[in-house]
């Protein structure tokens, strides 16, 4: 849903590669064949290449026997390397929302008194293209129920996913209140049972909306994001109680000082951010800057 976007990326990639590099090394020594020859020759395009790339490597690789490939890219060991391990790598991203689904939080914490990080989701399955277990833009930083529960096994590929570090889609589809039959004055209130949450296109091209539609089932994001009607409820209570004269008298007050813009005010009434390059700040931003145009917010 999120692209993930830093400007250090490259940066990172780099300092990935550095950091694993002995290691793969290290558990390629002793191995032959023309497999164990290309993965030396191009080990660093196997962890730095970007996902197009990694795209070559399997077709490449897919034709050649290597035994012990998943020994060669250790990823359990990465989890708990000295050096460098999976948590220097969530600290780099600072990535700090899932991208696949923007509801949960994935910050990292590695101190001596405890210990948390995003899981990295391998894009091309580990099980499948073990070679691809370490390498950068095949980790993706994201939360215990997409990673875990609900893609699990699933293959993706760039032909029928999106692919966070690539694009996102965070402004087709947008999220829309679909009224049911007989809400009446029930959606004033913002009464759950008055509406439904649905994602609305507008003018994806037909390919990438395949590839949309497809994460969006796998994901289960209209399903997951309908169990936020009461989020919804506060956003219509606002739209409500919070007109442009209220918003402008604000702004007045206290421009210069609390505000710089009233986009600030907006994103202090909505508890949220409202651009996109902010919505890997705080879960459910997508969410609500689709709504808030909505019903006119912003």
């Amino acid at each position: 849903m999120i692209q993930i976007k830093r400007k250090s990326l490259t940066k990172y990639a780099i300092q990935h590669f550095e950091g694993v590099e002995k290691n793969v090394r290290r558990n390629l020594k002793n191995k032959s064949g023309k497999g164990v020859s290309f993965i030396n020759e191009n080990l660093e395009k196997i962890i730095t290449g970007e996902p197009q790339e990694l795209d070559e490597i399997i077709k490449k690789l897919s034709r050649l026997q290597i035994d012990g490939v998943k020994n060669i890219f250790n990823y359990e060991g990465f989890r708990t390397w000295k050096n460098y391990n999976a948590y220097n790598l969530a600290e780099n991203l600072a990535f700090n929302v899932c991208p696949y689904c923007n509801r949960q939080y994935t910050f990292t914490l590695n101190n001596s008194d405890g210990k948390t990080r995003p899981e990295f989701d391998h894009f091309y399955s580990q099980n499948k293209y073990p070679y691809l277990a370490l390498s950068f833009y095949n980790l993706i930083p994201s939360c215990h129920i997409c990673n875990s529960n609900l893609k699990g096994s699933e293959e993706f590929s760039l032909k029928n996913n999106i692919h966070p570090y690539i694009e996102g889609y965070e402004n087709d589809p947008k999220f829309s209140i679909k009224l049911n039959a007989e809400s009446g004055i029930d959606i004033f209130y913002g009464l759950e049972n008055s509406f439904d949450l649905v994602l609305k296109f507008n003018n994806s091209n037909p390919e990438k909306r395949s590839r949309v539609e497809n994460n969006i089932k796998v994901f289960q994001l209209e399903n997951l994001y309908n169990m936020h009607k009461d989020y919804i409820k506060e956003i219509i209570q606002k739209s409500i109680s919070y007109d442009d004269n209220y918003v402008e008298s604000i702004f007045y007050q206290f421009e210069g000082t609390l505000f710089k813009s009233v986009g600030e005010i907006q994103q202090m009434i909505l508890s949220n951010y409202i651009q996109v390059d902010d919505f890997d700040k705080r879960v459910l931003s997508k969410l609500t800057r689709d709504i808030s145009e909505e019903l006119g917010i912003i």
